[in-house]
């Protein structure tokens, strides 16, 4: 196939992006040439998400702008293409629900690579993909489907490509990632011990993962210095009434066991979360119930969502609040995740933090902390761990002075 310009445009998750990166390795060592500009490139991929309305509006956006390329193929792929039908793009846009068949629709008959092919210093390794719980609101059991782990060979393999190839951030990526090994009588805490045998200069983030998979031997491995202090446990609510509905498998009083178990083992790091508001059942009380117990919490960052109906889940047919009462709650919501942000990057301030460096902003380096901080500084961009020592607070983060590498 004469076609060797590609474009990767990739939404939604960690683990898109895993498969995005994959995608663009195998490319560049079959000798193609990754465009920085959409109207140079002949192969135009969307990998997509679906997970709310606004995900498949943005999607919908892009294969928009793909249609007035008429010379070049198209291809959807990622977990709007398992949800779509056609909507007038049939014979337009191919849709490959599996990433992985890509190469061969392109005349690239191997499917494997030799090495990662990055652009970053962080990597996002996929361990596992779908999800067996059941939330009324949630269509990635869907898409995705029921869970399922990669074989440990193939993670290691990954992981050992990553860091051979100056990768020094690896985040641990999945749809649940505490849910890993159970096919093979394994989980994420053994898991975690091997990769941490591995030599060389890196350290380790783990990303989202549910409360229920926070138990003492995997919340010993976190003490170790080479997994980074910032964990991303998802809430949802923090009424136990909307819980129940929204089919999660804890209550506030399990979700605060845990944290304060964490705290009391870690007794520093930053702790995000996910809140949804919104949702149909949700009345002020139970709205008033999620905002205390994010301020109890002490969040350091919350991902506010509000809610979106989803097909093919529990509540596609139910009636929604109005949107002027779910605009108004997300409102204060994010609100209050920027107060809790601000009292957490104060906690931080007059810390010494290890920085990797990622881009120069203006006038100053900015890199990502242990602690999930985005720090400012003056001085070069290093492919390697700097310590700087954190001042006051700046843009989105903090500015501070670099000791030493």
């Amino acid at each position: 196939m004469s076609l060797k310009k590609f474009k990767i445009f990739t939404h939604g998750c960690r683990t898109n992006i895993y498969e995005s990166e994959w995608l663009r390795s195998i490319f560049v060592e079959e000798g193609f040439l990754e465009c920085e500009r959409e109207e140079d490139a002949d192969i135009l991929i969307l990998n997509s998400c679906c997970v709310t309305h606004k995900a498949e509006r943005d999607a919908r956006k892009v294969v928009s702008r793909f249609l007035r390329r008429e010379n070049a193929l198209k291809i959807l792929t990622g977990c709007y293409s398992k949800k779509i039908k056609e909507n007038g793009w049939k014979g337009k846009v191919n849709f490959i629900h599996d990433y992985r068949e890509i190469p061969s629709l392109l005349g690239i008959k191997r499917k494997n690579i030799k090495r990662f092919h990055l652009k970053h210093t962080r990597f996002f390794l996929k361990i596992q993909e779908g999800c067996n719980f059941k939330c009324s609101y949630c269509i990635i059991p869907f898409v995705r489907g029921k869970s399922i782990s990669r074989n440990p060979d193939d993670i290691f393999m990954d992981f050992d490509n990553a860091i051979k190839s100056s990768v020094k951030e690896v985040v641990i990526s999945g749809t649940q990632i505490g849910d890993y090994g159970k096919e093979f009588k394994k989980d994420l805490s053994w898991l975690l011990e091997n990769l941490l045998e591995f030599k060389g200069d890196f350290r380790i983030r783990l990303s989202s993962i549910e409360p229920i998979y926070l138990n003492n031997r995997l919340i010993n491995i976190m003490k170790s210095p080479r997994i980074c202090k910032h964990f991303h446990i998802p809430l949802q609510s923090g009424s136990n009434r909307i819980l129940r509905a929204m089919r999660r498998p804890y209550n506030t009083s399990f979700f605060k066991e845990k944290i304060n178990l964490l705290r009391n083992e870690i007794p520093y790091f930053c702790l995000g979360t996910d809140v949804i508001t919104g949702f149909p059942l949700e009345s002020e009380d139970d709205f008033n119930q999620t905002v205390e117990f994010l301020r109890e919490m002490e969040f350091s960052h919350i991902h506010v969502f509000t809610y979106s109906r989803r097909p093919f889940t529990e509540l596609e047919n139910i009636k929604e609040l109005p949107n002027n009462v779910k605009k108004e709650r997300t409102r204060k919501l994010m609100e209050l995740a920027r107060t809790l942000k601000i009292n957490f990057l104060n906690s931080v301030k007059g810390r010494v933090l290890e920085v990797l460096p990622e881009e120069t902003q203006d006038d100053f380096s900015k890199g990502t902390s242990d602690e999930y901080v985005k720090v400012y500084y003056r001085g070069k961009i290093l492919n390697k761990f700097i310590y700087v020592k954190s001042g006051q607070i700046f843009k989105d983060g903090l500015k501070g002075e670099v000791l030493c590498p």
